[in-house]
């Protein structure tokens, strides 16, 4: 049997939760490799097919609205020194080149959820605007879709993206993504 390809799709933060379920720095790459569509992972008994983001243990990628390779406005050249060399080369992109960036992403991200066999979410924030539209491209594309929550967790006002899951998961992220991998493996 192959192994299943699975998108997990989620904002993307320094230390999020991704490092709890797949380890530290599970989709970090460094630079090019996040803008590279045959890039996966091949892990014991799935294939992380992304999203992938820029290698950067300061947190330059990382932020509200940065999908791990759009620098944050936070943080520069006078908090870490220079940026060439450190992991955060290209930080400091202009309005244009995020503009472009952002849009590779956008063109990437569809493209791995289009390969992916499967998608698991995890949901903490109600302002995870991407992840409703990746739930909702993976959900055009017929993918099987799971989605976790914490445990207390409000999520009454996110009904309509939650009618796309095959299941629906309230727990830690570790948690959820077990009964994620055991409800597809059955």
């Amino acid at each position: 049997m192959d192994k299943p390809r699975i998108y997990l799709a989620g904002k993307i933060s320094k230390n999020g939760w991704r490092d709890e379920i797949l380890g530290h720095r599970s989709g970090a790459v460094e630079g090019s490799d996040a803008f590279n569509p045959e890039h996966i992972e091949v892990r014991e008994d799935f294939i992380y097919t992304g999203p992938f983001f820029i290698s950067c243990d300061h947190g330059c990628f990382h932020g509200d609205n940065q999908m791990g390779v759009c620098a944050s406005t936070n943080h520069g050249p006078s908090e870490h020194g220079p940026l060439i060399g450190n992991g955060c080369s290209g930080s400091e992109a202009g309005p244009q080149e995020k503009a472009a960036r952002r849009k590779e992403v956008f063109r990437l991200n569809i493209l791995r959820i289009e390969r992916s066999t499967h998608i698991f979410a995890y949901i903490e924030d109600l302002t995870a605007h991407g992840t409703l539209f990746e739930l909702g491209a993976a959900f055009r594309a017929g993918k099987p879709i799971g989605i976790g929550f914490p445990e207390k967790f409000d999520a009454s006002s996110l009904w309509f993206a939650q009618q796309s899951a095959m299941r629906r998961y309230f727990g830690s992220p570790n948690v959820c993504w077990r009964m994620f991998r055991r409800d597809i493996r059955s």
